[in-house]
C-alpha cells in the first residue's frame, strides 16, 4: 500500500472515530461504545496485516533480515496492545457495574507507553553513545 493511501486510510478512520465519539460524549446517540472503537479496530486490523505481510516477505526470499522482522514484531506487538486497550476501555465504559476497575484497563496502555519509552531511550543511547 502506498505512503499516501496509508496516510488517508488512516485520517478518514481517525475522522470517523472523533465524530462518532463527539456524537456519543455530546449525548446527541446512545450508541454502544464497541461501536464506537469501530474505526479504530478496522485501523488496528489493517496496521496488523500490513506487519504480517512485512514479517513473511523475507521469508519468501530467504533473506536474513532480523532488524527489520524484530521492528516489525515490536510494532504488531504495540498494536495488539493497543487493541487490548480499546477492548478494556469499552468494557469499563459499557458496562461499569462488571467490576473492571480503571487502573486494570489502563494497563495495557501503560505496558504499551513502557515499551515505548525503553524502545526510545535504546535508539537514543545507540544514536548518540555508539
Amino acid at each position: 500500500m502506498a505512503v499516501l493511501h496509508r496516510a488517508l486510510v488512516t485520517w478518514f478512520l481517525s475522522l470517523v472515530f472523533l465524530i462518532l465519539l463527539v456524537l456519543r460524549l455530546d449525548g446527541r446517540t446512545q450508541w454502544n461504545w464497541f461501536i464506537v472503537f469501530i474505526p479504530l479496530w478496522l485501523l488496528d486490523s489493517l496496521l496488523l496485516l500490513y506487519s504480517l505481510a512485512v514479517l513473511v516477505s523475507p521469508c519468501r526470499s530467504g533473506v536474513d533480515r532480523w532488524r527489520r522482522l524484530s521492528g516489525t514484531v515490536c510494532s504488531a506487538t504495540a498494536v495488539l496492545l493497543k487493541l487490548c486497550f480499546q477492548i478494556c476501555l469499552c468494557l469499563h465504559l459499557q458496562y461499569p457495574s462488571a467490576g473492571l476497575r480503571l487502573h486494570a484497563a489502563l494497563a495495557p496502555l501503560l505496558a504499551l507507553l513502557t515499551g515505548a519509552t525503553a524502545a526510545l531511550m535504546r535508539h537514543l543511547v545507540q544514536t548518540h553513545c555508539g
